[in-house]
């Protein structure tokens, strides 16, 4: 029988923590925001550091840019403080495998991505590589966010190491492909670029407008 995390670390959690997740996962399949906004306000009286109702909470409020950088800071804090510094060296690398370690991982990602999107390409990879490393089997799909963050800063090498870690995507997924031909090209590396170019084409002749703007 699979261990839980709370067997393995050693970890004790309580009746009303165990309700208020109950209570967001069922307001994760509310009819409505009104619902949903309700189910959310009940767990966190039975729970105040609930992450995955922080998280909601923060949607439903409308928080954006600093504020909401600012506050996915806070729930990925209240996070790791929940699950416990044991956490963090006995479940390593397989993080996601674990029931109670997801909200915060799902707050780790919404970070990232809040990051990212601000245009703060220094910070996201930080993020995304963290949960690479906490979690090396890649469950949430994060590692194609941070090569475009990587190239645009022209980290090279750490491009270079992220794409060889999961080679076999670039014959398979655009954004790796894609990524693979800007790295050649921000490498002077022309005949590398062309045959890169070639293949990404075979791999997905849809994505190349995009890629220059003659489609948003």
């Amino acid at each position: 029988m699979k261990k839980t995390m709370r067997e393995i670390v050693g970890a004790r959690g309580s009746r009303n923590q165990d309700l208020a997740q109950q209570l967001v996962y069922d307001a994760m399949d509310a009819d409505t925001p009104e619902r949903m906004a309700a189910l959310i306000s009940q767990a966190l009286k039975l729970d105040p550091e609930n992450v995955d109702a922080l998280l909601i909470m923060a949607t439903m409020a409308d928080f954006e840019g600093e504020q909401r950088i600012d506050f996915l800071r806070m729930i990925v804090e209240r996070g790791a403080k929940r699950l416990g510094k044991k956490a963090f060296k006995e479940l390593v690398p397989h993080f996601w495998g674990f029931l109670e370690t997801r909200p915060y991982m799902r707050a780790r990602q919404e970070l990232a991505e809040e990051l990212r999107a601000a245009g703060r390409f220094e910070e996201a990879p930080v993020e995304y590589a963290e949960m690479l490393a906490l979690n090396e089997n890649e469950n949430q799909g994060v590692r194609y966010h941070p090569l475009p963050c990587l190239l645009a800063l022209n980290r090279l090498e750490d491009a270079r190491s992220l794409m060889k870690r999961y080679a076999d995507d670039i014959k398979w997924n655009t954004v790796f492909a894609w990524c693979h031909v800007l790295e050649r090209v921000l490498s002077a590396d022309e005949p590398g670029a062309k045959k890169a170019l070639a293949a990404t084409r075979e791999q997905n002749g849809f994505t190349e407008a995009y890629v220059k703007g003659h489609r948003k």
